[in-house]
């Protein structure tokens, strides 16, 4: 008498390699099974196209026992297809996905915090070694007072606030290039960390730095609303490099203020040549310039 087994493929294009499969087995468990005739129908569902292959069989003088718990255990042993295996490939493949996300994140992680570390030692390390004008302390000061030099015609003594409690003392050689009243409230430049020296029995914490053409010296020019206190910066150089409290020695005095000038467009910049150059920098406010072009600074 016919019987009805059925079976359920997810795949359509293995279907009948597999059934080629499972009736050679079935034959060679059962020799008296025979396929009377094999029928495909499909089926649509909210997830996936299922193909059903309806089997009737029949046998010559017994009928087989239970045919759907013999279709199962073939499925066990892999000689018939899983008619779920797709649902637990997608989902097997989705969480090997999904550790090589999470693997490729953790990683990603670690080389930034490791760039990180990196770029931050490099920054100190050039920090600490950098020899160039951002060893330099140079402020923004205005002159509060100006005074005749007592015992020099051609100096003058002024009091600079430079952002600290109390103004600096600075003797300058600007007479024969301003008046006293041209100089006080006066912005300047204020080269900080040199060492204190004595001119003429006046102790000086600092120099005023000007332009100087040789023939003619002038103030370089501090953008308008600039603070006492607001420190030079130099962008293509990186972070400024002295210690606070600390002074230059003569010989590093000298290297640094020997190559700040005024380009001929009347930007002043340290080393470089033309217009090439660490350009002098307030952050927020510009860059310094100065009326005399293509002249030293000091």
């Amino acid at each position: 008498m016919p019987f009805k087994a059925f079976c359920t493929w997810t795949d359509a294009t293995k279907v009948a390699a597999e059934l080629d499969a499972w009736e050679l087995q079935m034959k060679q468990d059962y020799p008296e099974f025979i396929i009377k005739d094999i029928k495909f129908t499909q089926s649509e569902d909210m997830k996936s196209i299922h193909y059903a292959c309806l089997i009737h069989y029949e046998t010559g003088s017994a009928t087989i026992p239970h045919l759907q718990e013999r279709i199962e255990y073939h499925i066990s042993k892999g000689r018939l297809p899983d008619p779920h295996a797709k649902e637990k490939r997608i989902a097997a493949e989705k969480e090997r996905q999904e550790r090589e996300k999470a693997a490729a994140a953790k990683k990603e992680e670690q080389r930034k915090k490791k760039e990180e570390e990196k770029a931050k030692a490099a920054a100190e390390k050039a920090k600490a070694g950098a020899d160039d004008i951002r060893q330099c302390e140079i402020r923004v000061g205005k002159i509060v007072s100006v005074n005749q030099h007592p015992d020099a015609d051609s100096l003058f003594v002024e009091q600079i606030d430079v952002g600290e409690s109390q103004p600096r003392t600075i003797v300058s050689g600007l007479v024969k290039h301003y008046s006293a009243d041209q100089l006080v409230n006066r912005s300047v430049l204020v080269w900080c960390n040199l060492k204190p020296a004595k001119l003429r029995g006046v102790e000086s914490n600092g120099m005023v730095l000007c332009a100087d053409d040789d023939t003619n010296v002038a103030l370089v020019n501090v953008p308008a609303g600039a603070p006492p206190g607001a420190l030079v910066c130099f962008p293509p150089l990186g972070e400024p490099a002295f210690k606070a409290g600390d002074t230059l020695s003569k010989n590093k005095a000298t290297k640094y203020g020997g190559a700040i000038r005024a380009t001929d467009e009347g930007v002043v910049v340290w080393g470089g040549t033309g217009e090439e150059g660490a350009r002098f920098t307030l952050e927020g406010f510009g860059e310094i310039t100065s009326g005399l072009k293509g002249c030293a600074v000091r």
